[in-house]
């Protein structure tokens, strides 16, 4: 009876062995898939031009701001308060500059505040569009050859692997290498060459971009046909 049962024991591990190998070879005769994929946006950031003060700052993480919108103002001073060679002391002049919003947009981060002292191209605001989000990938070089512009693609993101996405890929990246550091490439065996990955930026339809929080990690399948 032991034997019957390690028998029947071994059959099903066998069998499931089988049955996974199957699965295996099935999806990827069909896909190419990579779990090597994050949600992305395309960010602006908000740098100012001149060292100043900000005497004003009305937004905040999350908020939604139109293009134009006044995100601030800056007060920046100009001449030359601090003599040299005997030359006399000018009084400053103070230049009041708005901010405005380039994109319409949301404010991913922002730490400024009014009264802070900034300076010259240290972003103080970061914005994105977050109705344009999309997923980037990274898809190894042996695999390009079936992939093109248009493919549609089976997006899976990670907080939510029992839902599948359907996008397309919108571009097909021009180089290989480590775009991403330490996941767009990877070492092969036999010899010393690395596996190269390549970009592909894949986008959702408009109903499902809401879904797509940049920063999420996600599990893509490209339809090879």
């Amino acid at each position: 009876m032991k034997r019957v049962l390690i028998g029947v024991i071994t059959l099903v591990f066998i069998l499931a062995a089988v049955g996974g190998g199957a699965y295996y070879i099935q999806q990827h005769s069909q896909y190419v898939i990579t779990d090597n994929a994050q949600v992305k946006a395309d960010v602006i950031p908000i740098v100012p031009m001149a060292v100043g003060k900000l005497t004003e700052w009305s937004v905040h993480t999350g908020d939604r701001v139109e293009q134009g919108a006044p995100l601030g103002v800056e007060e920046v001073a100009s001449g030359n308060p601090s003599p040299t060679n005997g030359a006399k002391a000018q009084t400053p002049n103070v230049v009041t500059t708005p901010i405005t919003s380039p994109i319409a947009g949301t404010v991913l981060m922002t730490h400024a505040v009014p009264g802070q002292v900034v300076a010259a191209g240290q972003p103080i605001a970061v914005l994105a569009d977050l109705s344009k989000t999309y997923v980037l990938a990274y898809v190894d070089e042996a695999e390009m050859g079936d992939i093109h512009k248009g493919q549609q693609v089976d997006v899976q993101l990670a907080s939510d692997m029992d839902r599948v996405i359907t996008g397309r890929i919108a571009e097909v990246g021009l180089t290989a290498g480590t775009v991403l550091s330490g996941t767009s490439k990877q070492a092969a065996t036999g010899n010393d060459k690395e596996v190269q990955r390549v970009p592909v930026k894949i986008t959702v339809g408009e109903d499902e971009t809401n879904k797509l929080i940049p920063g999420m990690n996600a599990m893509i399948k490209i339809h090879r046909s």
